[in-house]
């Protein structure tokens, strides 16, 4: 709705920031200050109004607000500026980030035979003994966020909450596929039925390339039962379609915030069984896809946990998702 405060009020409001919120009651008001018109990110994404020269606002009545997670910045590309968090009073409490690491974390550059380009993956060992059948693996979409990952995972080892898990985290495909600028490379292997020989390029990678390598050098364990994708936004259709696609060598497979039309995605009834969690946020445009996605895999017997927030496609959602998902399927067991 358009913004009831004046270019005094933003002014005031900004001092020297990009962009300031607030929240009265169950309204939420941004500005910003900009030579161009700004776009929002992430909980909701808008172009903003004027409300004066190089001034600019927004305003929300959002009724959940106090267990809400906000998230918002200003979207210039690929960059996010001014990124400020709001945690709603009666809000569930948001899972445990650790500072620094004890675990191992390692980023190494493959010269792939598929995908015709070096492409980097980290590694994250956790601070455990290694089981004898080698360490339960995730495999992560955009391996970029690797580190923040462990950082969710390495309290939940060390608490006893989870057992000892590795993280495998694959570096997405940056800018076009091409010179001409056909198709964003990300998505192109992300999405599955976007573009089926760059997909199937990718697919090729980590099943040939990567998974080997990391079972050989890293331990990584063979046993389906141990494996899981993980992945949001584009990440999530990857890691949802390609569990899907071999089930017989993941027994799980979590994504949140799905993109992708539910009709890009095959679920085979009878197939090895394979469980999923995931979800959105209740605010994300990809609230719909994603709950759609969910329903066609419980119709095809697939067993789907599902979370979602007051949050939008951002990191509350993330976050809560990836703990989730641990906590589901690699909960620490206690001998008796």
């Amino acid at each position: 709705m358009t913004p009831d405060f004046t270019a005094d009020d933003a002014a005031a409001k900004l001092g020297s920031k990009d962009i300031v919120f607030w929240v009265e009651g169950n309204i939420l008001r941004i500005t910003a200050r900009s030579d161009t018109t700004p776009h929002i990110c992430c909980t909701f994404s808008e172009r903003m109004m004027p409300v004066g020269e190089s001034l600019w606002g927004l305003q929300y009545i959002v009724p959940e607000i106090r267990q809400s997670y906000l998230q918002l910045g200003l979207q210039s590309d690929r960059t996010l500026i001014g990124m400020q968090n709001y945690v709603g009073p009666d809000a569930a409490p948001l899972p445990e980030i650790a500072t620094t690491l004890k675990g191992k974390l390692e980023t190494i550059e493959l010269p792939s035979r598929s995908l015709g380009t070096n492409r980097k993956i980290s590694i994250y060992i956790p601070p455990a003994p290694r089981p004898v059948d080698g360490y339960a693996t995730i495999y992560l979409a955009d391996g970029q966020d690797t580190e923040r990952f462990a950082r969710i995972l390495e309290p939940l080892i060390r608490t006893n909450k989870v057992k000892a898990v590795m993280l495998v985290g694959l570096w997405s495909g940056v800018g076009s596929s091409n010179s001409s600028g056909e198709y964003d490379l990300r998505g192109a292997e992300y999405l599955p039925g976007a573009v089926p020989e760059v997909y199937a390029q990718h697919e090729n990678f980590v099943l040939s390339e990567v998974m080997p390598l990391v079972e050989q050098k890293f331990n990584a364990s063979r046993n389906r039962n141990d494996r899981m994708t993980f992945g949001i936004s584009n990440g999530a259709a990857w890691a949802i379609s390609f569990a899907s696609r071999h089930t017989n060598l993941f027994a799980q497979g979590s994504g949140f915030g799905v993109p992708h039309s539910a009709d890009h995605f095959r679920f085979t009834q009878g197939a090895a069984p394979l469980k999923i969690t995931m979800g959105a946020g209740r605010y994300d445009w990809a609230y719909g896809p994603t709950f759609a996605l969910a329903d066609k895999a419980r119709t095809a017997g697939y067993d789907v946990a599902t979370v979602s927030l007051w949050s939008g496609h951002d990191e509350a959602v993330w976050d809560t998702g990836f703990s989730k998902a641990l906590a589901n399927y690699f909960a620490f067991k206690k001998s008796p």
